[in-house]
């Protein structure tokens, strides 16, 4: 079996962010094409990047030696043998060089990019004949793989958002929040990410996402550097103290996204004060990820006109108790933490049951299940949305 030939580049990683910026100099796109196709976590981006700057990648394209492929496609190309090179909508949308409207590979853009479109794989549906496993563990030899979908796509369909207007919010390591905009594709001006959700049949379904680079992860920086000692117990830190003290907290690792989209911002504590303890910068900390969780409702409502109702939660940081109640706070919505917190996992089990015929895309509606609902109960929003938008722009323009 022939081996990958280079690191799997993840979405947190920063190196996007110039080449996009050198991508957008050079190619002479619409506005509303380059933010679609040329955001800096796109894979087209690192694929230039690896292009570009690892040798001998160029030679192996033109020997017909090297291929692209989001994790699905490189799962089913091992599990398979190597005989199916292929994705789906929803992977393929991640990419930055597939065409939503045609549902196509958009071999215009992959041309300015110097990306051949002879190393992407094949696009089939989300429920669709991906091959025979032909590797692996000897049980599952011979069984026919029919469904492929993206994590956060698979997030959506777990949480049942079917609808148009349906969102979640997946807090794991970063914080993606996606609502489902139905059968059309909307384009945002605040920076804010269209993709395909899903296709099944002749529908197809749309949404838009923003996500916060740091959340689970901030809570293990916070332990690596001896804020936290158990990240179990957030909670119980967060509600030992009557507020944050003053204390914002902007986890800008890698800049910030969606709706700043800036990438020379830092991560930044500001309102430290003797009087300040850990508590206090703990309890920051969760109100920041609920705060751009926020942002990011109010920026959909801004693009799509589509006013969220609810916010369904999954993820192993939606455990918290505090920071689904201050995302309700903060974004005025009611939340409901899923009695099943693998989203994806769940997701993708779901597409499998379609797959074989055991359920539709509505029937699996019945299957909601609400472990605990958080009802919006405080007013603090405005006032700590401003402090901390303030303490957002003083990280930015730092890198």
């Amino acid at each position: 079996m022939k081996q990958p030939l280079y690191n799997s580049i993840v979405w947190m990683d920063s190196r996007g962010y110039q080449v996009a910026k050198k991508a957008k100099l050079k190619i002479d796109l619409p506005e509303e094409l380059t933010k679609l196709l040329l955001y800096p976590h796109a894979s087209s981006v690192f694929i230039k990047w690896i292009i570009d700057n690892m040798k001998g990648v160029r030679e192996k394209i033109k020997e017909g030696k090297a291929f692209f492929g989001n994790p699905n496609s490189y799962l089913i190309w091992r599990l398979t043998g190597g005989k199916v090179h292929a994705t789906d909508p929803s992977n393929a949308s991640s990419t930055g060089l597939f065409d939503p409207y045609s549902l196509t590979w958009w071999d215009q853009v992959a041309e300015m990019l110097s990306i051949p479109t002879s190393i992407l794989p094949e696009v089939k549906e989300n429920v669709d004949d991906y091959g025979l496993v032909e590797t692996g563990p000897s049980e599952i030899k011979g069984v026919r793989i029919i469904a492929s979908i993206a994590d956060q796509q698979s997030s959506l369909l777990g949480q049942l958002c079917t609808r148009k207007g349906e969102a979640k919010v997946t807090n794991g390591s970063g914080s993606f929040v996606d609502v489902n905009t139905g059968g059309s594709m909307v384009i945002s001006s605040h920076g804010l990410i269209p993709m395909v959700s899903w296709k099944i049949g002749n529908r197809v379904n749309y949404m838009l996402e923003g996500y916060i680079a740091f959340s689970g992860e901030l809570m293990l920086w916070l332990k690596e550097v001896g804020i936290i000692e158990d990240v179990e117990r957030i909670d119980d830190m967060a509600t030992s103290v009557k507020d944050n003290n003053g204390v914002y907290v902007v986890p800008a690792f890698t800049g910030l996204p969606a709706p700043y989209n800036d990438p020379s911002a830092t991560g930044l504590i500001i309102g430290l004060t003797r009087g300040v303890k850990r508590e206090h910068i703990v309890r920051a900390a969760l109100e920041s990820i609920a705060m751009m969780v926020s942002e990011i409702i109010e920026d959909v409502r801004l693009d799509a006109g589509i006013d969220v109702e609810v916010i369904r939660a999954d993820g192993n940081l939606s455990r918290s108790d505090f920071l689904l109640e201050k995302i309700a706070n903060f974004s005025g919505k009611v939340v409901e933490r899923s009695n099943n917190l693998e989203g994806t996992g769940l997701g993708a089990a779901l597409l499998a049951l379609i797959g074989l015929g055991k359920a539709s895309i509505d029937e699996i509606r019945e299957m909601k299940s609400v472990e605990k609902a958080f009802v919006p109960n405080s007013t603090e929003g405005k006032e700590k949305l401003s402090k901390w938008r303030v303490a957002v722009e003083k990280s930015r323009g730092w890198k």
